[in-house]
C-alpha cells in the first residue's frame, strides 16, 4: 500500500493532498463483494467484504446457489451432457466480447457511479453482476481528444488535471490498471468483437501477464488478422524482417507506454504508431522504444 498521491509521475511539490477513503473508493477494485455500509442519518461506515481481494465472484456472480444445486451430482452429471449454459453461475467466456469485457472493465476502467445510484451503492455495495449492463450504474469516463461529444468536452473542461494523471493529452491511457477503458475505443473491440478474453486466460495462464497459453505476441492478432500481410508476407507491412522484435504486432500496436507498477505495460488502445502525437504532446512513440538514436 502506498498513499494515494503517489500513485502518479507527478514532482513532489505538485502532488497537493488527495484524500480519499479506502470504504468509498478503494474497495471497489480490491475486494470482492465490498459495501461501504454508509449509515446516512449519522455517517459512519459499517464496512464489510465478501473476500479481500479478487476472487471467483468477482468474474463469475454469486455462487451460492450454484454451489448448493451442484452437490447433486446428478445435476452435475447432466451439465456434462447438456449444451445450455448453467443459469446458476456466470461464465465469462460464454457471453459476447462486450458482456465479457465488461466483467474486467467493472474494475480495469475510470468510472464514476451514476448519481441516481451513488447513494444505493454507499448504502448497500456492489450492485453490478457478471452477465449486467456494466454502464447502467456506472458512467465510464473517456477523454474527449477526437470526440464529437459535448459530454465528454465538459468532462475535461471541469476537471482537466484528472485527465492528465490518466491520459496523455492525445487521448492515450497513461496510468495501468485502465485496460478496458483504453480497450473500448479501439476499432477492434468497436467494429470488431475483440474481448479481454481473446488474449488473457485466468486460469491456464501465466500469473505474470495472464497471456493464453502457447499465445505468442502476433498470434494475438494474427488470430483475427489472417491476410498475408500480417503471417506470410509479413516483411510487406512491417519492413522489417520475420520474427525480429520490428515485426512483433504488439511491439507497433500496443507498445509499452502504460505507465504502471514497477514498470511500463503495454497500451491497450490498439492504435498505430503516429509521430504527430510525440511531436505535440509528448506521447512515446512505438518507433522509438527500439530506435534510440
Amino acid at each position: 500500500w502506498i498513499p494515494r498521491e503517489a500513485a502518479f509521475m507527478l514532482p513532489p511539490k505538485d502532488r497537493g493532498g488527495f484524500i480519499t477513503q479506502w470504504n468509498h473508493h478503494c474497495i471497489r477494485c480490491h475486494s470482492t463483494g465490498g459495501s461501504p455500509g454508509l449509515d446516512e442519518k449519522t455517517g459512519l461506515l459499517d464496512t464489510s467484504v465478501g473476500e479481500l481481494g479478487i476472487s471467483c465472484e468477482a468474474c463469475h456472480g454469486p455462487g451460492e446457489v450454484h454451489i448448493r444445486q451442484n452437490q447433486n451430482p446428478l445435476r452435475r452429471y447432466r451439465q456434462y451432457l447438456n449444451d445450455k449454459p448453467d443459469r446458476t453461475i456466470v461464465n465469462p467466456a460464454k457471453l459476447d466480447h462486450r458482456a465479457s469485457s465488461e466483467v474486467c472493465g467493472q474494475c480495469h476502467g475510470v468510472y464514476i457511479m451514476r448519481d441516481e445510484y451513488a447513494m444505493k451503492y454507499a448504502r448497500e455495495g456492489e450492485l453490478y453482476r457478471p452477465g449486467d449492463d456494466l454502464e447502467k450504474t456506472r458512467y465510464y469516463i473517456q477523454h474527449p481528444a477526437g470526440a464529437s461529444s459535448k459530454e465528454r468536452k465538459e468532462d475535461f473542461a471541469r476537471n482537466p488535471e484528472f485527465f492528465r494523471e490518466r491520459w496523455w493529452d492525445d487521448g492515450t491511457i497513461l496510468a495501468g490498471g485502465r485496460e478496458f477503458t483504453a480497450l473500448a475505443v479501439s476499432g477492434c473491440y468497436t467494429r470488431g468483437t475483440i474481448s479481454c478474453l481473446s488474449c488473457h486466460s485466468m486460469h491456464e495462464s501465466d500469473p505474470a501477464d495472464q497471456l493464453k497459453r502457447g499465445l505468442g505476441d502476433s498470434d494475438s492478432c494474427t488470430q483475427c488478422h489472417q491476410q498475408a500481410k500480417y503471417t506470410t508476407e509479413i516483411m510487406s507491412h512491417t519492413f522489417h524482417a520475420p520474427g525480429s522484435s520490428g515485426s512483433n504486432c504488439l511491439n507497433c500496436h500496443m507498445p509499452f507506454t502504460t505507465y504502471a507498477l514497477f514498470g511500463a505495460i503495454r497500451s491497450h488502445q490498439i492504435a498505430s504508431p503516429n509521430l504527430t502525437t510525440t511531436v505535440r504532446h509528448g506521447v512515446p512513440n512505438a518507433c522509438n522504444l527500439c530506435h534510440l538514436d
